[in-house]
């Protein structure tokens, strides 16, 4: 199992990509493969509408993939990757960013080169994360040999 552009929506192809460079960067993606798959190291409860619209059939994998073969971040910060925003350290550090966003005169996207490269730079925080962080991976491909066990469910 491969993903595929065709099924991501082109606002966040952007964001996809991006994610594949940082997995290229430390995982060679296979021949052909050039998005990544998404996963959880921990099972999440999918029958709620955070993932799904009521009512939606689904289905959840349980995979033994080696963690070398993947590359875990924060979900919640990466939705600064998604909607192509700054993500901060701090106040202050958004405060000092936002001067600089103003002295650029290129308040939105994409920005001068400058502030997109800072913008981007930001996005590394990401993989920093603690115990309390909502955890997602991205790894290249599924074998059939790694999935463990395969349940059907529908969203409530």
């Amino acid at each position: 199992m491969r993903a595929s552009a065709r099924r991501v929506d082109p606002y966040m192809l952007p964001a996809y990509r991006w994610m594949a460079a940082q997995l290229a960067a430390r995982v060679p993606p296979p021949r052909g493969v050039a998005l990544p798959i998404w996963a959880w190291p921990v099972k999440p409860d999918l029958r709620g509408g955070r993932w799904f619209p009521r009512g939606t059939p689904g289905v959840r994998l349980e995979l033994e993939i080696p963690e070398a073969e993947t590359l875990a971040s924060d979900f919640d910060r990466f939705h600064a990757v998604l909607n192509r925003h700054y993500l901060e350290v701090d106040a202050a550090d958004d405060d000092r960013f936002q001067r600089a966003l103003a002295r650029s005169g290129v308040p939105d996207w994409p920005h001068t080169p400058a502030i997109r490269a800072r913008i981007e730079r930001s996005w590394r925080r990401i993989f920093a994360f603690d115990r309390s962080a909502l955890v997602q991976a991205v790894l290249w491909q599924v074998r059939r040999d790694q999935v463990v066990r395969v349940e059907r469910f529908t969203a409530r």
